[in-house]
């Protein structure tokens, strides 16, 4: 056409012939374009219905019935182009108000300009100026009175308005409307040509809204612009028609056939909400009638010409004073100054007809609310936990907009796609802005470096978190579709937009009731190239004073007496460590014993600093908090006149300063965790003081190198299949993603966790199923393998060891050999073992061995500590059955191969008292011959010949020992005849009760067979002889038996 075309073009166009399309297709204009309110389908559903159902089911409308006569409620036809420009709609109300009668015949509602005063104050005045009903300017608004029993003009109430008493008691100021919305609305009518369409929604609230004769609601409504004299241009009724009637009167046109006009109105629901539009045609009729009026009830129209002229009786505003005669509730009342198409008005009561019926009103008049009823508030209590210390804030960085991206084609892709832009969509008649035509970047882009320097949106830059970035209130955004920023109407969608890195939502929390401080932050980045990586922190500050300051405290200093007694554990151990150092000790139990004094050492320190920070910082805390949320209650963010930058900046301040005091918890709370992880591992370690309680540490120890060696190849098979899945899983698949996301994955799989739906490919398959058998059973299977042989080493070793007792009695036993170190004057376990390791070449030890050590505080405490540890079984001497202890079957088979040669040959075989007189003679010989020398000086004590009989003993037993290949049998009084002295096993036990145990053990201080344990000394050196006598006994008795 060589132009653009014009709204008649397009109609000329979508109206002209078009052969073999169906009329069906075509598009409607807007004034033919309507919905059939007359029409129903076979079940009673009309249009409504329809428009209801197609929501949920649209198919609903493919009925071809419903599909031509209701077009607009199932959206089957399209309305034809035309330049139409939305009207402003003006409301008398903000919301639904209930309308109760004041007065017998109703109420009269003011502009909220107008006051009961002045209106009464008029009245008096024109009533005494001489107004009556018989003048003839208010004939219009008498016509539609009932003024006397006879009258039949109105089957409704009316309120006489020139009876001011009448008028005093009617006007109800509580309902008053917004005026100068009614009067912008009548300046642009009049402007308009007199173009204007009111619609609201009313709907009766009882009895008192029907006509008793007729039992049924009828609108009563009156449109006034004087109340003195009475005029109105329009009102709503009972009068002729049996559904009431829009009466129209003007103030140019009145005479005796020609007062006012009627358009019916359909009928009224006597229990829901009834939409009612009434709409003037005036300047864009093109026939010769004056005018055109147009009623809705619901989506049923009426349409009546117009032949008076439509003249207002103010033309500054249409309407000042509302009468409203029963009862009712009334929507805002939408003024447009313009004759809507009625497919608008459909349109407007398709859309808010299913929110009108699901909304009930006022249950009392505004009135009624105000004077007469008082709402008690009764106190509650305080119900949520925490309450918002501030308006959450969104904080976000943005980059800046750059063709430079790492893939070569991407800068030629995008100035293409910009060039395809500016060519389409920015050539006559459109135009776009010149920094989008001369920027390709604008269009699209690879992100930048950031923007931080610059304002946007009116968002000046801020630091938070150590970022740079833009704030604004999370309300804002979310509560509204659009904001005025930078000179222009912004929509909130593009506050958060392509160029945005960085956002992050803070929400500051106080829970009264704890004195806790929380900080919920949520975080998105939109800078990787996958998703954006959504994370939420929430963090927490509380403070301490009062009696829960003093609990703490006191709480903390039995850590610090704990701390104490440690230090002196720490002294002892290092005592030992510098023995073990002098002395000719294995390495492993220096070694152990070292870092045993290095991780005590260090957790000690570490719980000083630990209490020396925490303890003043916890003393501070109610004044920090008291200054941080001080500072955010006092941000004036009601008030309009701060500015929000100084709002935004003193909100994150004070939330940094939070968020730098819970960083210093963080760590604080870190580094209390080390401590505590530390102090589960010394008590872990702590549990090998006894044979019982060590079977965890002693089964980790006796698999640590299988352990160990299993751990690497695990490492190295997960670190296989985690680069394998991850390069190919890893663009498909989130827990693949990255090389850590996949170790995590696979971490979980190996407890049997697979991935969902990890069968919906092969190769995922393949990958799941080898990860299944070679590490979810083959390695685990290892693991549970060594594990288990390493326990039953650890329980055969327990169950090996006789000096073990029940882990209570081990610690009273302990307890109680200290006591009596202490009462006895014997010297400590650990020392007296020490000392006895030295000894390496005894098989028992006695009571002159151990008064020889002099580590005892006299004779009778070596007899106590003799007599304490006999009643120990694992103690007791190896007891004589027939004349030996009992053989095992190779010893028995050697003794009877030696005594058949002996016999073969005619060797004679020396009887054991041949041996024992042969070695007693030698020894009383050497002994002669050492005194007679002047070598050995015999013992002049009572207390020496004891010793000097026992060592006969001794070396009369040790002779029996060679010749018996068996254990010493305990003979004579005073000679302990156990198991050789052992040595000391690698790790020797720690315990007291057990150290105790095994040392009376390796030392043979068994005196179980012993007549006389040193508690008769005297006794036993007169019965000298009779010992001797028992010596020869004892060996005839053992010859006999071999014999």
């Amino acid at each position: 056409f060589g132009s653009p075309l014009t709204s008649a073009d397009l109609l000329a166009v979508a109206s002209a012939s078009t052969p073999g399309i169906d009329t069906n297709y075509r598009c409607v204009p807007i004034s033919e374009l309507k919905d059939s309110g007359g029409w129903f389908d076979l079940y009673g559903h009309g249009c409504p219905w329809y428009h209801s159902w197609k929501e949920t089911t649209p198919s609903i409308c493919q009925y071809a019935e419903a599909a031509t006569n209701c077009p607009i409620a199932c959206r089957t036809r399209q309305e034809c182009y035309t330049q139409r420009v939305t009207p402003n709609a003006y409301f008398t109300w903000g919301r639904i108000r209930r309308i109760e009668s004041r007065s017998q015949n109703g109420t009269i509602c003011l502009g909220d300009e107008e006051s009961k005063e002045s209106v009464v104050a008029k009245c008096r005045a024109w009533v005494a100026s001489g107004g009556s009903i018989y003048d003839d300017e208010v004939a219009g608004w008498v016509g539609s009175l009932v003024l006397s029993p006879g009258a039949t003009d109105s089957r409704g109430r009316r309120i006489n308005v020139t009876v001011c008493d009448n008028l005093e008691i009617a006007i109800d100021e509580h309902c008053s409307f917004n005026q100068t919305a009614v009067r912008q609305f009548t300046q642009e009518t009049v402007a308009n040509g007199g173009d204007f369409t009111i619609a609201f929604w009313i709907r009766p609230i009882g009895l008192a809204s029907l006509i008793q004769d007729l039992n049924r609601f009828i609108p009563h409504l009156q449109f006034y612009s004087s109340l003195s004299p009475p005029l109105h241009p329009l009102a709503l009724g009972l009068w002729l028609n049996d559904n009431g009637e829009f009466r129209t009167f003007s103030s140019c046109d009145e005479g005796p056939q020609n007062i006012y006009e009627n358009i019916e109105i359909r009928e009224s629901s006597n229990s829901d909400w009834t939409f009612i539009a009434l709409t003037r045609h005036n300047s864009s009729l093109s026939t010769n009638i004056v005018g055109k009026y147009e009623v809705g009830t619901n989506i049923q129209q009426i349409t009546e010409g117009s032949n008076m002229n439509m003249c207002l009786y103010d033309e500054s505003i249409f309407f000042k004073y509302l009468e409203f005669n029963y009862d009712a509730l009334i929507s805002p009342m939408m003024m447009v100054p313009e004759a809507l198409p009625f497919a608008v008005i459909q349109e407007q009561y398709f859309t808010l007809t299913k929110s009108m019926y699901n909304r009930n009103g006022p249950l009392i008049a505004e009135k009624n609310r105000i004077e007469n009823s008082t709402i008690e508030l009764l106190k509650q209590d305080y119900f949520p936990r925490s309450a918002l210390m501030a308006p959450p804030l969104l904080f976000q960085t943005r980059a800046r907009q750059s063709l430079d991206c790492q893939n070569s084609y991407s800068t030629d892709f995008f100035v293409k796609q910009h060039n395809k832009v500016v060519d389409s969509k920015c050539s006559e008649p459109y135009h776009c802005e010149d920094i989008v035509i001369n920027n390709p970047e604008m269009v699209m882009s690879c992100m930048g470096g950031a923007v931080n320097k610059v304002t946007i949106l009116d968002m000046d830059p801020v630091s938070f978190d150590g970022k740079t970035g833009y704030a604004d209130f999370l309300q804002s955004i979310t509560d509204n579709k659009f904001l005025y920023r930078d000179q222009k109407v912004v929509q909130t969608r593009d506050i958060v937009n392509s160029t945005t890195e960085f956002v992050r939502i803070a929400l500051v929390y106080l829970t009264p009731k704890a004195g806790i401080v929380s900080v919920l932050t949520v975080s998105a980045n939109f800078a990787g190239h996958r998703d954006a990586e959504v994370a939420v922190n929430l963090q927490h500050f509380q403070s301490l004073e009062g009696q829960s300051l003093r609990v703490y405290i006191a709480v903390q200093s039995l850590v610090i007496l704990a701390v104490a007694t440690m230090g002196i554990g720490i002294i002892f151990n290092l005592k030992a460590l510098c023995y073990d150092l002098t002395n000719p000790e294995p390495a492993d139990v220096a070694l152990s014993r070292m870092l045993q004094l290095i991780a005590d050492c260090s957790a000690g320190a570490m719980i000083v600093v630990f209490l020396l920070i925490r303890i003043p910082q916890l003393m501070r805390s109610a004044s920090v908090m008291k200054d941080i949320l001080g500072g955010l209650v006092d941000i004036p963010w009601e008030d309009s006149n701060a500015e929000l930058v100084y709002k935004q900046t003193t909100f994150f301040e004070k939330t940094k300063d939070l968020l730098q005091i819970m960083d210093t918890e963080s760590t604080l709370g870190t580094f209390c965790f080390v401590l505590l992880i530390l102090a589960l591992l010394r008590v872990i370690a702590g549990t090998s003081v006894h044979p019982r309680l060590a079977v965890l540490t002693g089964t980790i120890w006796k698999a640590v190198d299988d352990l160990w060696h299993t751990f690497l190849l695990v490492v190295l098979i997960q670190l296989c299949f985690g680069a394998i899945s991850t390069w190919r899983f890893g663009n498909e698949r989130n827990e693949f993603g990255t090389i850590w996301n996949t170790l995590q994955t696979q971490f979980v799989m190996m407890f049997g966790r697979f991935p969902k739906d990890w069968g919906e490919t092969v190769e995922l398959q393949v990958y799941t199923v080898l990860f299944s058998i070679i590490v979810h059973l083959l390695i685990q299977s290892f693991i549970l393998a060594i594990i288990v042989d390493a326990y039953m080493n650890v329980r055969k070793d327990i169950v090996s060891l006789l000096s073990e007792q029940e882990f209570f009695t081990d610690v009273y036993s302990s307890m109680r050999v200290h006591l009596y170190c202490l009462w006895h004057g014997w010297p400590l376990p650990g020392r007296m073992g020490a000392h006895l390791d030295t000894w390496t070449s005894r098989y028992s030890v006695g009571f002159r061995e151990l008064y020889q050590t002099g580590m005892f505080r006299n004779q009778i405490a070596v007899a106590r500590f003799i007599e304490y540890y006999e009643r120990y079984d694992f103690l007791e001497p190896v007891h004589i059955k027939d004349y030996a202890p009992p053989k095992s079957k190779d010893e028995e088979m050697v003794d009877n191969m030696d005594r058949r040669i002996c016999d073969r040959f005619g060797v004679h075989v020396e009887t054991l008292k041949e041996m024992a007189e042969r070695e007693i003679l030698n020894f009383k010989r050497r002994r002669m011959e050492k005194i007679r020398s002047g070598t050995m000086i015999r013992a002049t004590s009572v207390e020496e010949e004891a010793d000097w009989d026992d060592e006969i003993g001794a070396e009369a037993a040790a002779f029996a020992l060679q010749l018996q290949r068996q254990p010493i049998i305990t003979i004579g009084s005073g000679s302990v005849m156990g198991e050789p002295v052992r040595e000391r096993q690698e790790n020797p036990k720690s315990s007291g009760g057990s150290d105790r145990s095994n040392n009376a053990r390796e030392h043979g201080s068994s005196a179980s067979s012993d007549n006389g344990t040193g508690s008769d000394i005297t006794k036993q050196l007169s019965e000298s002889e009779a010992r001797w006598n028992q010596h020869l006994s004892v060996i005839q008795a053992a010859e006999g038996k071999r014999s």
